[in-house]
């Protein structure tokens, strides 16, 4: 699957804004400076990650396109689609998935420490795991946790 068979949104608005942002802070727009202002422009949270990449993996093995809009339809699918087209050439687009989720972690990790991307590490953070695993941010970790094995 290639960047342009994959626009669903208009990646160039959300590139020219990480451009003017970066300009103004006196900063090269660089493939993980984009990443990381781009999930600043874009409030995107710790449970945004987890919820988008539940759905990335979903469509990465269900292969179907429909599966695919899903995950374009998220903030990681912006993002992934934006930077795909920051590029500026034609690249697999789970290539450029698998690039994003990298600088994406490399943030997160420089957040909220090393152990935000563990799922097990961050359901022993709370006392009560079956009671954490019945809100709603332990059925996203618990859908995740069945997609991953």
């Amino acid at each position: 699957m290639y960047i342009l068979e994959c626009l669903q949104m208009d990646p160039h608005g959300l590139i020219s804004t990480l451009k003017e942002i970066a300009e103004a802070k006196k900063i090269p727009l660089t493939p993980k400076s984009f990443v990381n202002l781009a999930l600043h422009n874009l409030n995107f949270s710790v449970r945004d990650f987890w919820n988008d990449y539940k759905i990335y993996l979903v469509g990465a093995y269900g292969k179907s396109p429909s599966h695919l809009k899903d995950f374009i339809a998220t903030k990681m699918g912006n993002i992934s689609t934006a930077y795909g087209t920051f590029l500026g050439i034609e690249v697999n687009f789970e290539a450029v998935v698998r690039d994003v989720l990298m600088y994406m972690e490399m943030y997160f990790e420089a957040e909220y420490g090393s152990d935000i991307k563990n799922l097990g590490s961050l359901v022993n953070r709370f006392e009560d795991k079956v009671e954490f695993l019945k809100g709603e941010c332990g059925r996203i970790v618990g859908d995740v946790i069945q997609v991953i094995f």
